[in-house]
């Protein structure tokens, strides 16, 4: 296996900006002000009726696709868990800013 594709099954964050790993909440934070629940449900239906539709997956197996709407559901399940990660960011901030009012 060469490097290139050894770093791109890593199991250590790739894509995350300098400092974001401290500071992941501020992160989640950005992700929700671009894209609402409504949308992240969209753009990964979406993404999934492109994949089960798309000639690559033409020779799958009900177990190959079975593992795609699974992996799916869960993505989803895990952007779900964020917005609540989100949500209690953003009252907890609220909170601060009016504890210096």
């Amino acid at each position: 296996m060469s490097k290139q594709h050894a770093s791109l099954l890593s199991d250590q964050p790739r894509n995350l900006p300098p400092g974001v790993v401290k500071n992941s909440y501020e992160y989640i934070d950005t992700f929700f002000l671009d894209f609402d629940m409504a949308a992240c449900r969209e753009r990964l239906w979406n993404l999934l009726k492109g994949l089960m539709n798309s000639e690559e997956s033409d020779g799958w197996d009900h177990v190959e696709r079975s593992n795609y709407i699974h992996f799916f559901e869960s993505l989803e399940t895990l952007i779900e868990a964020n917005y609540v990660l989100h949500q209690r960011y953003l009252k907890r901030n609220n909170r601060k800013q009016e504890s210096k009012r």
